[in-house]
């Protein structure tokens, strides 16, 4: 049976022509690497207009005869779908072997057992489960691509996503729709690597540095074979997929690259206390004074941001109500004139009015389109409760219709960018069953969004109030040590959120973000070797995942 394969090569893969890798770039190793797949009827690089000349120059330099380019302005999951049925059809061939071509560690040998257990098993679709992302390929059946197609066009299909971009995992969750009507089989790794979120690409700068560090600690052999285009592209891979995964989940150098989530403190004011935020008795006790963070220091720091983690989102919601701020349209313009960057806002709704809505609705219609993968702009509504009564115990006011009424009006301009929250605590337990439902259904004002938070107890400042513990069986590094910088409006930035305005590392006004972000690398090592400071070995956040 005959394969061919498919790469999808997006402009969005911004460092897939940078050559890192001993001379090569990341396009370059993926293209070698289809020199491995058996019973190979053609190469398609399905490229968009600003990547598709490139792509030609390096098919025709590294003489890839058999690599055809397919452009499209811009490629939908429909779309590729269509196109991979077209390429495998005009090659006759049987199956399609997918993958990103900004993926530098595709191992042979792993690619090779999907493959295989995709013929043994006449699977329709195969993937590899349990590793981290771009050591494997995808094997899609050539029929099947068309009946995927067909699938995520359906408009009786609730969220179908034909007419959306692709992303990574486009295929699996257009099949999601009616997945049983599919034979799937997986290749199964040996040991879950999945909790660590790891994605060997290079379509940003944290997954480039990931993949630079992996290519560091395995003497540079990890990559997949052919490293030079005239070297023998069918040598075994020096590092196996299950060795790679195993290097990569203790080195502190891939685990922490550069934050992809900064949690900001824009304004000090607030309309009531809250039972699940320390700030108010931290801030009376310590006699702290803080000011709203001027618009034009917020700038600097925006731009230091993009400079340093290229893709990242800005929550605005670190302490205090951000929609009291008087420059809060110019703050969220300001990050959005950097593609990589997303804004989130959680808000009571106090502060908000159609006119800001609308003011800022408008201003993401005119921004540039996302690079990080997130919608320009994302709101969170407290709630909390399903009656006024019990919102009024949490919050203190009566603020309940306020709530609701915000959902529904930012829901109109931000379709799908809106979520109720629910804070589950002992106190509000008995209504988590009825909110789920109610906001869970598509037909509700936030389209089927909600978020359901764990209670953070900031290591004793406030009542434990969790209804049940749901810490993993075994302890696995901090994401927000991993993936969060805390920044209060005067620029300190604390370790942990949960140190409020204690052990502050320094202050992105006064240093580069790179020098502050690097002061915690040891306690990434240390926590890779299961030592925890005093604040990660007490508190239970580490589990919880943000951006």
């Amino acid at each position: 049976m005959k394969n061919i394969v498919v790469l999808f090569a997006p402009s969005v893969s911004l460092h897939m022509f940078d050559k890192k890798f001993d001379g090569l770039s990341a396009y370059e190793k993926t293209l070698f690497w289809t020199k491995n797949i058996p019973d190979l009827a053609g190469v398609f690089i399905f490229a968009d207009g600003k990547t598709s000349a490139a792509c030609a120059e390096l098919n025709e330099k590294n003489e890839m005869s058999q690599v055809s380019v397919v452009e499209k302005p811009s490629w939908t999951v429909s779309s590729l779908l269509h196109s991979m049925h077209e390429a495998c059809l005009s090659s006759n061939a049987r199956n399609i072997v997918y993958a990103w071509a900004d993926c530098p560690f595709l191992n042979t040998a792993l690619t090779l057992e999907v493959i295989k257990t995709h013929s043994e098993y006449i699977a329709e679709y195969t993937f590899a489960d349990g590793y981290p992302y771009g050591f494997a390929p995808e094997l899609i059946n050539c029929d099947t691509a068309a009946i995927i197609e067909k699938l995520s066009l359906r408009k009786d299909v609730p969220g179908a996503a034909g007419d959306n971009p692709v992303s990574r995992d486009c295929i699996f969750s257009a099949m999601k729709a009616d997945i049983n009507a599919f034979e799937i089989e997986t290749v199964i790794s040996p040991v879950d690597w999945r909790m660590y979120r790891l994605g060997f690409h290079c379509a940003s700068k944290e997954g480039l540095l990931a993949c630079l560090k992996l290519a560091e600690i395995s003497c540079g052999k990890g990559g997949n074979e052919g490293n030079t285009a005239d070297g023998d592209s069918r040598v075994p891979d020096a590092v196996s997929a299950e060795e790679l995964s195993g290097m990569a989940c203790k080195c502190a150098g891939i685990l922490r690259t550069v934050p992809g989530f900064y949690n900001i403190q824009i304004e000090t004011e607030s309309r009531s206390r809250c039972v699940y935020s320390p700030y108010d008795d931290v801030l009376e006790k310590t006699k702290k004074k803080f000011d709203k963070m001027p618009l034009e220091k917020f700038k600097t720091l925006v731009n230091r941001i993009a400079d340093f983690s290229e893709n990242a989102v800005l929550s605005l919601s670190l302490w205090g109500e951000p929609l009291y701020h008087e420059h809060i349209k110019d703050i969220v313009s300001e990050v959005l004139k950097y593609p990589g960057l997303s804004v989130f806002i959680e808000t009571t709704g106090d502060g908000l009015s159609e006119a800001l809505a609308s003011q800022i609705a408008e201003i993401c219609d005119r921004c540039a389109p996302r690079t990080n993968g997130y919608a320009p702009v994302m709101w969170v509504v407290l709630l909390d409760s399903v009656t006024k009564e019990k919102y009024k115990e949490i919050h203190f006011v009566d603020g309940f219709e306020l709530a609701l009424n915000s959902i529904n009006l930012l829901s109109k301009y931000f379709p799908k960018s809106v979520y109720p929250q629910f804070v589950r605590m002992d106190m509000n337990e008995e209504q988590l069953e009825t909110f789920y439902r109610f906001w869970s259904a598509e037909d509700s004002p936030s389209h089927g969004n909600f978020i359901i938070q764990k209670y953070n107890s900031y290591i004793g400042l406030l009542p434990e109030r969790k209804p049940c513990d749901l810490s993993p069986v075994e302890r696995y590094p901090d994401w927000h040590l991993r993936r969060d910088m805390v920044i209060l409006s005067d620029g300190s930035v604390p370790l942990y959120k949960e140190c409020m305005f204690d052990d502050i590392i320094g202050n992105v006004f006064e240093e580069p973000l790179e020098v502050i972000w690097h002061k915690s690398d040891r306690l990434m090592e240390d926590q890779i070797n299961k030592k925890y400071d005093k604040i990660s070995g007490t508190y239970d956040e580490y589990y919880t995942f943000n951006f």
